[in-house]
């Protein structure tokens, strides 16, 4: 009888850990999105999502510097390395999208150099799992629980400003 039990608490406990597709743990995705970029711990600051004016898909970016100003505006300096996440999607809808390896579109984790005139950028597609959990005119609210490899992953919550 105690083996039974056992077995079935630490059934119930595996279960109640995962997702639909048995890799989610849904207590994690509650935090504030964090993860690694490039091997460097990242956690999101701020959040941007603008309209593509030629695709008509909406361009997320998800940042780990304190923006010091309105987000939509905000910028880096030349000299500064920038480590950030990106992704498109067709709209903005509350839902799941897929970001599965293979048919999925990917999610980028960015470690970006800036000098005088360019972007130098080393950039990993992840793919896991991408959700629209809020959207109205001002404001997205979403999941990400992405992973390329040990040293670039992402899980949590995020909040981006929808920018004109």
């Amino acid at each position: 009888m105690k083996k039974l039990l056992l077995s079935t608490l630490a059934a119930l406990a595996f279960l109640t850990g995962c997702g639909k597709d048995g890799g989610v743990n849904s207590a994690a995705m509650n935090e504030p999105l964090n993860g690694k970029i490039s091997d460097r711990a990242w956690k999101v600051q701020f959040g941007t999502v603008r309209k593509q004016m030629l695709s008509g898909s909406y361009s997320f970016t998800l940042w780990d510097l304190a923006p010091g100003q309105d987000p939509c505006s905000a910028t880096y300096h030349v000299g500064e390395t920038v480590y950030f996440v990106s992704f498109n999607l067709k709209d903005i809808s509350v839902g799941e999208y897929n970001a599965k390896a293979g048919s999925g579109t990917p999610v980028y984790l960015t470690k970006a150099a800036t000098t005088a005139g360019n972007l130098s950028s080393d950039s990993s597609g992840a793919f896991g799992d991408a959700r629209i959990t809020s959207a109205n005119s001002s404001t997205v609210e979403g999941q990400l629980d992405v992973r390329a490899n040990d040293g670039n992953w992402v899980k949590g919550k995020f909040t981006a400003k929808v920018c004109n």
